[in-house]
């Protein structure tokens, strides 16, 4: 979905359409996961010191983040530099966001820029992915503190609060609550409270009849856009989190309500593995398609033949840098992790 909204990025004349509907809550979907995930691994580790179980979660996370993401944003920096003032921008915008996205505040940053104007705006778009990636590392900081510190009996109606204030507000684009927004983060966390207390494993929600699962699966699937619409609902926000939402709620059985054969769980597991690449290349991988077609005289307005090889070009371009950086970068990089953590548990 988020691969799709930026397609206006690749071909502009297709901007417009796309906005249409917002396809931004792949994004919300991947908060809502994250939220539940991590606190279920923080969870299990309740019983051991506060210092043991952040180090070694820190560690991991570092390693499994920062080394794509670092890479990534002084690739598009160099991209920058080399193709003076493309499609990437001047070298000056892409160093300032460069510069926030490894200080993991691209989306204060933005924040200040757009909507408080408190720092001159350098826009550089091919940078925007990583408010998400800022915001993801911000949780990923702050939440330990608050799971040990914080009683779970204020900590849980605290959270259920955060949630509800921000279902209940209109957040458009460039508001601090939209590059600062919690509510799909916080109720993954709040679903996993729940499953760690309440026992849920005997509940067979669909009966063995597979009609009403995918009838469920697609219509979450697809309200997860067809709410998306500005015009039709202020907010759209809410409904696409409250969607991904019951989407996570329904994965968390571990039942196969979502992916059911097992080709298409091998399908699912090879594009979840690289899906953290897939989000920080894409943009590049567009950018760079559209410098190649410039560069070969294609810059004007593209015609049905440009824009079918430009799709090509993009695709294959994405795949091999995809992998390029899932085996080269993310794998190595997470296994020094492990083996770092390892040796801590050792000692």
């Amino acid at each position: 979905m988020t691969v799709i909204a930026h397609l206006g990025e690749l071909i502009p004349a297709w901007t417009s359409s796309l906005s249409v509907f917002w396809l931004g809550s792949g994004v919300d979907l991947f908060f809502c996961i994250s939220g539940f995930l991590i606190c279920q691994i923080l969870l299990q580790q309740r019983d051991s010191t506060f210092g043991d179980v952040a180090k070694v979660f820190w560690v991991k996370r570092v390693s499994r983040l920062w080394p794509a993401a670092m890479f990534w944003s002084v690739f598009s920096l160099w991209c920058a530099f080399f193709f003076k003032d493309g499609v990437f921008g001047s070298f000056n915008d892409s160093l300032t966001n460069a510069l926030f996205s490894m200080l993991q505040f691209e989306n204060g940053y933005l924040v200040g820029c757009v909507y408080f104007q408190w720092l001159p705006c350098a826009i550089s778009p091919n940078y925007w992915v990583y408010w998400s990636l800022s915001l993801e590392e911000q949780f990923y900081f702050v939440f330990p503190f608050l799971l040990f510190f914080v009683r779970m009996r204020y900590l849980v109606p605290a959270l259920l609060i955060m949630v509800l204030l921000q279902l209940a507000i209109v957040r458009p684009w460039g508001t601090p609550l939209w590059f600062f927004r919690t509510d799909a983060l916080l109720l993954g966390v709040l679903l996993a409270v729940l499953k760690q207390n309440v026992y849920l494993k005997n509940i067979r929600l669909f009966d063995n009849n597979n009609v009403i699962r995918v009838a469920c699966v697609v219509s979450l699937l697809a309200a997860t856009v067809l709410l998306a619409r500005r015009d039709w609902f202020s907010l759209f926000h809410s409904y696409v989190v409250l969607a991904a939402f019951a989407l996570v709620v329904l994965a968390s059985f571990n039942k196969n309500y979502i992916v059911s054969s097992e080709r298409g769980r091998r399908v699912s597991c090879f594009f979840g593995a690289r899906s953290y690449s897939i989000y920080l290349i894409h943009t590049i991988a567009y950018y760079l398609t559209r410098e190649i077609f410039i560069r070969l005289g294609a810059g004007g307005e593209p015609t049905q033949v440009h824009i079918a090889l430009m799709l090509i070009v993009a695709a294959v371009l994405l795949g091999l840098m995809v992998e390029f950086s899932y085996r080269l970068v993310e794998q190595p990089c997470r296994l020094y992790g492990r083996n770092l953590v390892a040796s801590y548990r050792e000692e």
